[in-house]
């Protein structure tokens, strides 16, 4: 079996069918689910065209997506955390000079 072949889930249900669908299988002629390049081997398939390599699926797309969304949110804190640390040190700094002017004489 090819690894990306898949069993069919019960018939009945529907909502695995939509699943398998939206991974990117699709049932060929002979009743499997294959992965839709792999489906120039099902009747009126066309083997010399040029197919996406596998990693074009809807479902990998989004999970780059989400990785490349994450890393810019990672990427924003640590330049907020940065931004906060140079504030509290300018706030230490300025206190300082604060208290030297505000010192009452004894």
């Amino acid at each position: 079996m090819d690894m990306r072949e898949v069993d069919a889930p019960p018939q009945s249900d529907t909502v695995n069918f939509q699943t398998l669908e939206k991974m990117g299988y699709k049932n060929n002629s002979r009743g499997e689910w294959v992965f839709k390049v792999d489906s120039s081997e099902d009747s009126g398939g066309d083997k010399s065209a040029k197919v996406p390599p596998h990693s074009s699926t809807t479902h990998e797309q989004s999970s780059l997506s989400y990785t490349v969304w994450r890393e810019s949110i990672d990427t924003s804190v640590e330049s907020i955390d940065t931004h906060i640390g140079k504030i509290q040190d300018n706030i230490k700094k300025s206190q300082g000079s604060i208290d030297l002017y505000f010192r009452l004489p004894k």
